[in-house]
């Protein structure tokens, strides 16, 4: 009984012990004055930056920028700073209305950079910077990606078009023809077909695959938004975890691996 009451006490003990430093971290995590924020930025023939990097919870975009290191430039115009210039990829390089263009978590922001904010509250921890002509002639088309367990990849987009006269805006789901998915590092290259589908050959079914979404016009505009997945055993394109989430659960792994290691030492006592 008294053996029993101690091994209680020291599983009480425990359980407070891993409440107290789970709640003091979150505190500590919530009253921090920075956050992860994934940056991304696709430029006219590659990929310029993806990281996970640290920024304060109110961060603008052009701060986020600023903080990856890449040389650009930027113009005033009357709704506030564009940016004309990223790494020697220069807007209208094609002569149309190309040019670069951000997105905060997944949608496009009209607001100047200098204006625009990362937002703790709103969960903004995405920001993607790419080039492209979604307004004029080369259009652009953004990735929606489902992978099935016999290897088959869909890659459709939702697309809007508007009419300028009326104001109306009509979204389509399309399929995206043509497109080039080049795996690990282009060991394997395939082509999406009128249905927006490539099929993985079964020496890729196996095992843990990136692959890559991109297509260009004649002239090397940027014709889809390039995106990154991943194919595994899940099937399911990732998530990036911010470091502060994959500390956590590094921890709490840790956690209950002592608290394993100690029920397996009573039950063999």
């Amino acid at each position: 009984m008294k053996f029993l009451k101690k091994s209680l006490s020291v599983l009480l003990a425990l359980v407070m012990c891993v409440t107290c430093m789970s709640v003091c971290a979150s505190a500590a995590w919530w009253n921090s004055k920075t956050m992860d924020a994934h940056i991304i930025v696709e430029g006219i023939s590659k990929t310029l930056y993806d990281e996970w990097i640290e920024v304060s919870k109110t961060a603008t975009v052009l701060e986020a920028l600023t903080a990856t290191g890449l040389s650009f430039e930027t113009k005033e115009t009357e709704y506030g700073l564009y940016v004309t210039s990223i790494e020697g990829d220069e807007e209208k390089t094609f002569g149309g209305w190309d040019g670069w263009i951000f997105e905060l978590d997944g949608e496009i922001c009209e607001e100047s950079v200098d204006k625009a904010r990362l937002s703790f509250d709103d969960g903004i921890y995405v920001v993607i910077f790419y080039y492209g002509d979604p307004y004029g002639s080369h259009g652009m088309q953004y990735p929606n990606v489902q992978q099935d367990i016999d290897g088959v990849i869909t890659v459709t987009s939702e697309d809007t078009v508007k009419n300028w006269e009326t104001g109306e805006s009509v979204t389509t789901v399309n399929p995206v023809v043509g497109a080039t998915v080049s795996f690990d590092d282009g060991t394997v290259v395939l082509i999406t077909d009128s249905e927006g589908k490539v099929y993985i050959p079964e020496e890729l079914k196996d095992g843990f695959h990136t692959y890559t979404i991109e297509r260009y016009a004649e002239d090397g505009c940027p014709t889809v938004l390039r995106s990154t997945y991943e194919y595994g055993a899940l099937g399911q394109p990732s998530v990036p975890i911010p470091d502060f989430i994959y500390k956590i659960i590094l921890w709490f792994e840790s956690v209950f691996a002592k608290l394993k290691e100690f029920f397996s030492g009573l039950n063999n006592k």
